[in-house]
C-alpha cells in the first residue's frame, strides 16, 4: 500500500490535456511530420495511418475531450517532475530516433502510443520536394 506521499507523487506525474492542445503540439511538431497511433480505436477509424501532422491535429479537434499525457517509463518519482507547461518533457525516445507519447481519453481506462513514423516523414518530404521541383 503507498503511503500519502507516495501517492501524491504518482497523482502529479500524469498531465491532464484538452485534444485541442495535443492538436496544437502535433502542429508544432510539423505538419509534414508523420505519426502512427497503435491502440486507440477512435482515431484508428477515422484516419488512414500513418498520416501528415495537419491531418491529425484536425480528428483530434473534431473528436475533442481531454486525455491523460503518461511519463515515459523512464520518469521515476523520485525524480524532478516533467515541465507542465510543455509535452516535450513527456516524449520518450524510442531506438530507432522517433518520438512517443504515452497516452489515453479521460474516459477511456486503455493507454495508446502515438509514435512519430520516421520513414513516412522522410518519404512524404522527398515527395513534396520531387513535386516542387518538377513545378
Amino acid at each position: 500500500m503507498l503511503d500519502k506521499g507516495n501517492r501524491m507523487a504518482a497523482a502529479v506525474l500524469e498531465l491532464e490535456i484538452p485534444a485541442a492542445g495535443l492538436a496544437h503540439w502535433v502542429t508544432k511538431q510539423g505538419e509534414d511530420t508523420w505519426w502512427m497511433v497503435d491502440g486507440d480505436p477512435r482515431l484508428m477509424r477515422k484516419l488512414s495511418l500513418p498520416c501528415p501532422g495537419d491531418e491529425l491535429a484536425a480528428e483530434l479537434r473534431r473528436i475533442g475531450g481531454s486525455l491523460i499525457v503518461v511519463p515515459p517509463t523512464w520518469t521515476q518519482p523520485e525524480n524532478p517532475p516533467p515541465n507542465w507547461d510543455t509535452l516535450d518533457s513527456f516524449v520518450g525516445p524510442l531506438e530507432d530516433g522517433s518520438r512517443s507519447l504515452q497516452l489515453r481519453w479521460t474516459d477511456d481506462p486503455h493507454d495508446w502510443l502515438l509514435i512519430e513514423d520516421l520513414q513516412a516523414t522522410a518519404s512524404g518530404r522527398r515527395d513534396t520536394a520531387t513535386v516542387d521541383e518538377a513545378a
